[in-house]
């Protein structure tokens, strides 16, 4: 048996941890998101890391500037933004599409 270390600060994950904590990190995103769509949408403040504000209610524009950590969380964000600039609507309103049926998938849990 060989096994090669390739990191060993790296942090290892069993299936059901990973698929927990992927599950968390699109509800995160939802609900981050789900605030801004619609008349009653919110305006979130951004603040950057030279102390400079933006303020917003683009999805487009949150998910741009937002730091994400999780990978998964960064694939499904960077969907609309990537769309935007191919055909320039909001498309913010696909990634609850696309979370939600992400999450009925995974109801059960692992």
């Amino acid at each position: 048996m060989s096994v090669k270390v390739l990191n060993p600060n790296a942090e290892v994950l069993n299936k059901s941890a990973t698929l927990h904590m992927n599950i968390n990190a699109a509800k995160g995103l939802h609900d981050v998101l789900k605030t801004n769509l619609g008349l009653k949408g919110t305006i979130k403040m951004l603040v950057g890391g030279a102390g400079d504000i933006k303020l917003t209610k683009d999805g487009n524009t949150l998910l741009k500037e937002m730091q994400i950590q999780n990978p998964t969380a960064i694939m499904i964000g960077r969907t609309p933004v990537a769309q935007d600039d191919i055909v320039y609507r909001e498309n913010v309103g696909e990634i609850k599409i696309g979370v939600a049926s992400f999450l009925d998938r995974n109801k059960n849990g692992p």
